[in-house]
């Protein structure tokens, strides 16, 4: 979008020299309007392609989520078997089970002592800090409670 209206600007202005050179008939009050429009398009483009939202936020300013608060901000492609209940998956400092955040290891630590599975879980690391990783491991061995598998994603 923003090239194509960069495109018609720089085409009026292309359009007002050549009649400038090539149409001698042609009134100079018209020449310049063709190059003050066209240098107007052209800055309206430069305006659009610095000012467009980023991705996932919508023209309108807001953002572009499915409703699910929780969840947001983590990438949910290939996930599939991740996202299931025996799996601890470790994005950054966020620790997230079940379609559940945690952002603290005491609010890891409290669900775990309720609702947590006493079988084990999988660790998946998603780009996690190297504290956070640790500390959720502490915290299920502190549990008792076995870790069944170490994965990373790439």
């Amino acid at each position: 979008m923003p090239a194509a209206i960069l495109l018609t600007g720089l085409v009026f202005i292309a359009f007002g020299f050549f009649a400038f050179h090539k149409l001698p008939g042609m009134k100079l009050k018209y020449v310049r309007l063709l190059i003050i429009a066209g240098a107007l398009i052209v800055l309206a483009g430069v305006l659009v392609l610095l000012f467009s939202p980023g991705k996932g936020i919508l023209m309108s300013g807001s953002k572009a989520d499915s409703g699910n608060d929780d969840v947001s901000g983590f990438d949910s492609e290939g996930a599939g078997a991740e996202d299931g209940e025996d799996s601890v998956i470790i994005d950054g400092s966020s620790i997230l089970i079940g379609g559940k955040v945690f952002n603290t290891v005491e609010e890891l630590t409290e669900y775990i002592k309720t609702d947590g599975r006493k079988e084990g879980y999988r660790l998946i690391d998603r780009y996690a800090l190297y504290e956070s990783y640790e500390e959720v491991k502490a915290v299920l061995r502190d549990e008792n409670i076995p870790v069944l598998s170490e994965e990373s994603t790439e």
